[in-house]
């Protein structure tokens, strides 16, 4: 019985400890690398020393590969740099359907009219990519706010060894098909045991051995893949029995910003792709837009009735991501104010509001609304349809007051769905060690992530710790012997009151 117990215990320790939570970033943006709408200045491959790597590579064999900005292309560490080729992504866009895609290079395009600051956090995908994980199904759509994280994807695959070239003193080598990022390799022959660290294109350089050697591929969490009989002297492909571990992690949700505007706030530093556009509408249906980075949103109506309209560049599942929508607003004639109505639409011009080709999606969301003591405030909460699964992206609530009636935000903001409210929101630099050199494992104002958007960075050796700052410290050395003794003397007065 008790055999019985511990083996179920053991199943259930080993059967939860490879489902794991990853840190979900949701401040990327997904380009469409085949919109004509989008330049692509320049491609840098990974694998194109590798013969037909079109084909010989799992992630271009399969049609997907994607490609990040030149900056993230590294993870950077406390003494070298990691190149991230062979990687795993997970994106997830509006669809709400996890992608996965291989770190295939770095890509630099020019976006018209794009902010500076978005180049940086792009990752481009080929078209069938960007329409699974978006609503477009052609090459018109360009740009999608998308959620990232690291994966270690199951290939089904083991890793291969490519021999590339050779001299008279080294060789140099590449690994593909490898679901987790390599820090170095080990050579171990005999008494001879070398750590070579790796280049920043990828590759390996060895020294020449006369004879054939085994060589370990080393991930930055420490787990190795030993590749036997290796002759550095062929120029030639090599393969292994093994591979790396591949956990079972919890997918990501796509994310919008829940702060659609709150008063006050400097939003200069936020990018356009990520902010909610705001606009009031007159009876006439002509718009008059705020800047993206306006602190202060305050208008005299024009007409009666009149519209404050919100519009997010990414349409989305609003009536499935989110439970409601609160606004406060200020309104100088508070006791004339009348209510209207709410509705949703969808339309696919972000840069301003043509409501007569809109497409309604919603009319009449359930409003409630009341008056505060300040005599101007009044608090309102709009309810989405959790039953429609339509994509939205403009909200239009519509007010009748007096002309000349002056409205102001106070602040409005998104209540999130119960089914996306678990999820610790990271940004971009999750995706950066920050010259760290190991997991940061607990939380303190020292980390330079938030707790739970703690990238993983590594292992530190045998007898030592991950620090607070992720520097690995030597483990303390806590003298033992008073406690051994004291242990002793317990055994030994246990044994007396058993033969008296």
């Amino acid at each position: 019985m008790f055999t019985l117990i511990l083996l179920t215990l053991v199943c259930s320790v080993l059967g939860n400890r490879h489902i794991l939570d990853t840190p979900c970033m949701s401040d990327f943006v997904a380009v469409n690398l085949n919109s004509p709408k989008i330049i692509v200045n320049e491609i840098k491959y990974c694998y194109d020393k590798i013969p037909d790597f079109n084909v010989s590579v799992h992630g271009h064999n399969i049609k997907s590969d994607c490609y990040i900005s030149e900056h993230l292309i590294r993870v950077n560490k406390s003494s070298n740099s990691i190149n991230r080729c062979g990687e795993w992504l997970e994106v997830v866009g509006p669809s709400q359907n996890p992608v996965v895609c291989m770190i295939a290079g770095s890509v630099s395009v020019t976006i018209n009219g794009a902010n500076s600051q978005i180049y940086s956090r792009i990752i481009g995908v080929r078209n069938s990519i960007f329409s699974q994980i978006t609503i477009s199904s052609g090459t018109s759509s360009l740009l999608s706010q998308v959620t990232v994280a690291e994966s270690d994807f199951d290939l089904r695959i083991n890793p291969s060894l490519y021999v590339l070239s050779k001299n008279d003193s080294h060789s140099i080598i590449q690994f593909i098909d490898h679901n987790r990022p390599p820090e170095k390799i080990e050579i171990i022959d005999g008494e001879l045991n070398e750590e070579i660290k790796i280049n920043p294109d990828d590759t390996f350089t060895i020294p020449l051995f006369p004879y054939a050697i085994n060589i370990y591929l080393i991930s930055f969490d420490s787990e190795k893949i030993e590749f036997k009989g290796i002759n550095l002297h062929a120029i030639t492909r090599y393969s292994t029995d093994d591979r790396f571990v591949s956990y079972n992690l919890r997918s990501c949700k796509y994310l919008a910003d829940t702060q659609m505007f709150e008063e006050g706030k400097n939003y200069s530093n936020v990018l356009p792709i990520f902010r909610w556009r705001m606009y009031y509408i007159d009876d006439k249906d002509i718009a008059t837009g705020f800047p993206l980075t306006e602190s202060i949103v305050q208008f005299n109506t024009p007409s009666d009735p009149v519209s404050t309209c919100f519009l997010y560049a990414t349409p989305l599942q609003l009536n499935q991501d989110f439970k409601e929508l609160r606004m406060d607003f200020r309104c100088s004639d508070i006791n004339s104010y009348k209510f209207n109505t709410t509705n949703l639409y969808y339309t696919d011009t972000i840069t301003s509001v043509d409501i007569k080709n809109a497409k309604l999606i919603n009319s009449d969301l359930p409003t409630k609304y009341y008056f505060d003591k300040d005599g101007e405030t009044i608090h309102m909460k709009i309810a989405f349809d959790a039953s429609s699964y339509q994509y939205s992206n403009f909200i239009r609530i519509i007010h009748s007051v007096p002309i000349g009636t002056t409205l102001s935000l106070k602040s409005v903001y998104l209540i999130r769905s119960k089914a996306n409210d678990n999820q610790t929101e990271c940004d971009h630099t999750t995706f950066d060690c920050q010259f760290t050199e190991c997991t940061i494992t607990t939380t303190s104002s020292a980390s330079p992530w938030k707790e739970g958007c703690q990238p993983t960075c590594g292992n530190c050796r045998v007898g030592y710790t991950c620090s607070e700052q992720g520097f690995c410290l030597k483990e303390q050395n806590l003298n033992q012997r008073s406690g051994c003794l004291n242990i002793i003397i317990s055994t030994l007065i246990v044994a007396l009151l058993f033969v008296l």
